[in-house]
């Protein structure tokens, strides 16, 4: 049937194909499609066309004839659908997760293509400028815009031109919750956080039935069996290498990193260089006091082990112990308009890590302050500083 024979206020049927955000049914009508609003995908459905602007339809839902094989329970609601609202409670839950993922997938896949920054196969497109420019699959790696560049490439990254969207094609951000932990069950506080935990008591002299040492290697030893690889954590214990900040594994091994001549291959001339590897100062670090004591080893490895799960725990952690060593994001400009605009800049990194660099907790909701003007006002001088996300919690490090 042709867009041209389908009238306004004229009724037809059709089934559901798909919905796409944020509730717009696709029903095909002969060659053409209709937009219905308020359906769900698999449903046969009766509906008026009430609007028709070119090659565009929508028509209003008048009847469901037959349900979706998605309806799989009753709706909780007594007066479901009649106010229009909810209209996906006969799904269940995982079902509606679905189909909500496929649709933010949907629009974030259509605005990097859009956008020109990949293809239509999801492969990121070359510069035209700069044919040279070297390509890198970054896939399974962590990237971002600096902090204050809004999404522009300066000369000083114009080499790192990466996707940098979470979702769809040309992805740089690994799904932790579905590859990293693919088949294990959701762990909201596992045996290994109580060993680290028993281990930081442990170096304050508290009474806890145990050593620091060995609660340590036992939290390290049940995360290596959550993730099925126990048969490399005797050699991880006892390895002295230093992570890129400086810290390393065994728990007696708490001698301080020091400079490294290392060797590496130029990825722009393809020679082969040699270069001096710095740690981080541990004097400007949040922390303070090392980069390889007892303390580092136990947040560290506490920190790897709550991965992905936990990250509430971690800033926590965080924010009481200025642990673990975490980079000063980079920043190009002022950040204008934030809370960080006045401690903030550019040149930040120079005098080492302050505690307003990092965010110290959640801005109250305004819907406090309207609700309950008085409570929100005594809410902010309990808090002893402004309302903003680096005034520090009364139990923080700082």
């Amino acid at each position: 049937m042709e867009v041209e024979h389908l009238k306004k206020g004229e009724i037809y049927e059709g089934v559901v194909e798909k919905i796409e955000f944020p509730n717009k049914g696709k029903v095909k009508v002969g060659e053409e499609t209709v937009i219905v609003k308020n359906a769900i995908p698999g449903q046969k459905v009766r509906f008026m066309i009430n609007k028709k602007r070119g090659k565009k339809l929508e028509g209003r839902l008048l009847e469901v004839l037959e349900k979706s094989p998605l309806e799989k329970r009753e709706p909780v609601c007594s007066i479901f659908p009649a106010c229009g609202g909810c209209m996906y409670q006969t799904m269940s839950y995982e079902d509606q997760l679905k189909m909500k993922a496929k649709q933010v997938k949907e629009l974030l896949d259509t605005a990097v293509k859009n956008g020109g920054q990949v293809d239509e196969n999801g492969n990121p497109i070359p510069n035209k400028d700069n044919p040279g420019e070297i390509k890198i699959d970054a896939t399974r790696c962590w990237n971002g815009y600096p902090a204050g560049s809004r999404g522009g490439w300066s000369p000083t990254l114009a080499y790192n031109q990466l996707v940098t969207n979470g979702y769809g094609p040309g992805c740089t951000l690994p799904m932790l919750g579905k590859d990293y932990c693919k088949g294990k069950s959701r762990i909201f506080f596992a045996a290994w956080e109580t060993y680290f935990l028993l281990a930081e008591a442990s170096l304050y002299g508290w009474n806890t039935g145990t050593t620091a040492k060995e609660a340590y290697e036992n939290g390290i030893k049940a995360s290596f069996e959550y993730f099925g690889v126990s048969e490399y954590v005797n050699d991880y214990l006892n390895s002295t290498n230093y992570n890129r900040v400086g810290t390393s594994v065994k728990f007696d091994h708490t001698t301080e990193p020091t400079a490294e001549q290392m060797t590496y291959v130029d990825g722009y001339s393809k020679e082969q260089k040699t270069v001096t590897y710095e740690y981080p100062t541990a004097s400007k670090t949040l922390y303070g006091k090392a980069l390889n004591d007892h303390l580092t080893k136990i947040i560290t490895q506490k920190f790897i082990a709550q991965t992905p799960y936990l990250v509430l725990e971690m800033w926590s952690d965080f924010r009481r112990l200025g642990l673990p060593f975490f980079e000063i994001p980079a920043n190009e400009s002022s950040m204008t308009g934030s809370d960080m605009v006045n401690v903030w800049n550019p040149n930040s990194w120079k005098d080492g890590q302050k505690w307003e660099f990092y965010p110290q907790r959640m801005r109250y909701p305004s819907s406090l302050e309207n609700a309950d003007p008085e409570g929100y006002k005594q809410a902010v001088e309990l808090l002893g500083g402004s309302d903003n996300i680096i005034t520090p919690l009364w139990w923080t490090g700082r």
